[in-house]
């Protein structure tokens, strides 16, 4: 399975807990990153500009979204041809790298698992992976020494046990293993199984981050200068370090992986509604109307179970009006439609229609926060509105099936096999935060006649005529 966002793995970002931190890091901080979204923000403020200058700046960046991920400790050190079979005689005679790169496929097997919402058989790999890690760790292999600390700390297999990560990670730490110099400078930065000690946390971080550097991971070194701009603002190793990773990404023509694009909707007056993982990690959120112009919102309320976020905007007169949302959730075979922006690098960024309908009550595994649609769904559509045929949103879009990994895994190709969040729990969410009061500028408008949007109420009509009115109220939103 995969999330519709879904993507290789990426750093960890502020507003997310880390499996790394436990606690927020921020994006690049750096005059390049100023520049990129000085440009974006220029782009959303002309409409004859605005689509090819986001898909070029969409190609720039290969615009993609986290899906509740962290960059990869694992997948760059697995052979792209592996054969399990093979490592696992090897592993079973002993051989300590067979060992490990066996437990480090479990590890991304987990991640994936996770990702989709299989957290039991998420927990499953991460405790098959344990027992590789230890097999080879007990060889003296420092990356596994290390992953087993990463489990530990994380609580991967049962409860957290920062102590007794610690030493495992000062074992591999020993051996140079940057991601074991890194992940304790963080638990030193943050008081975590040890005295909280500052000047110890940078100098495990600049040794992580000249490391990876060396080893070419110039994804990581940004990661430990954007962690110690946190630990310490202005450090001169953070710019040092940052500088050099975008020297290598120059030559290997590498990009920063930085912006999120997905799709928001009003839900309510004020109030626009995506997916947590849409905008999760990231500390600009901006919400872009048709015209091209855009409005700045920040984070109101998120449910993390459910992967739903609300944001909200300090004028709710610059937002479409709300759509309707429905008493309940229809049934089986009911028809269904979302308006969004799937793969908006290539198809643009105008809002695209998708028509299915409910087939299946419960989602992945039988979850009943979601529910099971044929409804054609891409890489954007996320947070989209799910919406029947009276013109009411009966859902959130989530999820899409991987008929690439289900076709490995079974040989079976499936299709429009995807998934969306029942409206019973993004009402739960919205009777979470207060409702929209006018401030003296809304006062002022209504006062000249300009008062803001209602509620785009259904009415009887056809689908065009609701996929019209769904278009209106659906906005781009960009995350960074």
């Amino acid at each position: 399975m995969s999330a519709t966002q879904g993507e290789p793995m990426v750093p960890p970002h502020p507003q997310r807990r880390s499996r790394l931190s436990g606690s927020t890091i921020p994006t690049l901080a750096s005059s390049t990153r100023q520049q990129l979204r000085a440009r974006l923000l220029r782009i959303c403020n002309g409409l004859p500009k605005f689509i090819a200058a986001l898909l070029m700046t969409c190609a720039l960046l290969s615009v993609t979204t986290p899906v509740r991920a962290e960059l990869s400790h694992f997948s760059h050190d697995i052979p792209s041809q592996t054969d399990d079979s093979q490592l696992e005689r090897a592993a079973a005679r002993g051989n300590a790298q067979a060992q490990y790169i066996l437990g480090a496929m479990l590890m991304v097997r987990a991640e994936h698992e996770e990702r989709s919402g299989w957290q039991t058989k998420a927990r499953i790999y991460y405790k098959q992976a344990a027992v590789w890690f230890h097999k080879a760790s007990a060889s003296g292999h420092g990356r596994a020494q290390f992953s087993l600390g990463l489990l530990q700390r994380n609580g991967l297999t049962g409860k957290r046990d920062p102590a007794g990560a610690l030493r495992w990670l000062r074992t591999a730490a020993n051996q140079n293993v940057p991601d074991a110099l890194f992940l304790m400078g963080v638990m030193a930065a943050g008081g975590e199984g040890m005295r909280r000690d500052r000047n110890r946390a940078l100098d495990l971080l600049t040794q992580a981050g000249t490391i990876f550097l060396n080893e070419g991971r110039s994804d990581w070194t940004l990661e430990v200068s954007r962690t110690i701009n946190q630990v310490a603002p202005g450090h001169p190793a953070a710019t040092e370090l940052a500088e050099a990773a975008r020297q290598l990404n120059s030559r290997t023509g590498a990009t920063p992986n930085g912006f999120s694009t997905g799709t928001a909707w009003i839900a309510a007056p004020g109030y626009a509604v995506t997916n947590l993982h849409v905008v999760q990690g990231h500390t600009t959120i901006s919400l872009v109307h048709p015209d091209g112009s855009y409005v700045p919102a920040t984070v109101a309320a998120s449910d993390e179970d459910s992967d739903l976020v609300l944001l909200a905007v300090e004028d709710p007169c610059v937002l479409p009006p709300a759509l309707p949302l429905a008493a309940e959730t229809p049934g089986l075979g009911a028809e269904v439609f979302t308006v969004g922006f799937p793969q908006v690098a290539i198809m643009g960024s105008s809002p695209k229609l998708s028509v299915g309908r409910i087939t299946g009550d419960t989602g992945v595994g039988g979850d009943p926060r979601t529910m099971t649609i044929s409804v054609p769904v891409a890489r954007g559509n996320s947070g989209g509105p799910l919406i029947n045929l009276r013109g009411e949103v009966v859902g959130v879009v989530q999820a899409m099936i991987d008929t690439a990994e289900v076709y490995r895994s079974t040989g079976e190709l499936l299709e429009n096999v995807n998934y969306a969040i029942h409206i019973r729990l993004l009402q739960q969410l919205i009777d979470q935060v207060p409702s929209k009061t006018p401030g003296i500028s809304v006062w002022i408008k209504n006062l000249v006649g300009k008062s803001c949007p209602p509620v785009n109420e259904p009415k009887s009509a056809n689908l065009e005529i609701h996929a019209t009115r769904a278009q209106v109220s659906t906005l781009l939103v960009v995350a960074e």
